[in-house]
């Protein structure tokens, strides 16, 4: 049984080759260098685990803590986002009114000063954040609306303009 299982799989297989397309079609594999086998994984010694196990155990103990937290240094950027959890947490329903009113107040200026006015005034907000807030050069620039999309049937004749009844 094994025996057949095996030649039906290697039939299967050289049938499955013949039905896939050359990927260099013309070309031939005599310059193809097949690739090297990977090695089998080597299971995890024991002593690795222990000394995993050790480094966590410590992690836990008040010594190890309090080191830690004397070690930690934040930076002013942490201190922002720190109070933006607290103030979230403690009144998440001012946050909300908030993003709500800079929301209606960016639609209504866009609305009263125009488009060209608000970008000019996010450019002057951008300049005076810090770098790494800034958008990335790459990305599109932003715009209310779309540009509509051209019509690729415009060029070519109306199939329907023969069957059109002229007028006698």
């Amino acid at each position: 049984m094994a025996t057949i299982r095996d030649i039906l799989t290697e039939e299967r297989r050289t049938s499955s080759r013949r039905s896939l397309p050359d990927l260099a079609p013309g070309l031939i594999g005599t310059h193809l260098v097949p690739r090297p086998k990977r090695r089998a994984k080597q299971p995890q010694s024991s002593v690795s685990k222990g000394r995993a196990s050790r480094r966590l155990a410590g992690l836990g103990t008040p010594a190890a803590l309090m080191a830690r937290l004397k070690g930690l240094r934040p930076k002013p950027v942490h201190s922002l986002w720190l109070a933006a959890f607290g103030l979230v947490l403690w009144w998440p329903m001012l946050v909300l009114v908030i993003l709500f009113i800079a929301f209606w107040l960016v639609v209504l200026g866009a609305a009263v000063f125009g488009v060209e006015r608000m970008q000019g005034l996010r450019a002057k907000v951008i300049e005076v954040l810090p770098t790494g807030w800034a958008l990335p050069k790459g990305w599109p620039p932003l715009m209310l609306r779309r540009r509509p999309e051209e019509d690729p049937f415009e060029a070519m004749p109306d199939p329907f303009e023969r069957i059109r009844p002229e007028p006698h």
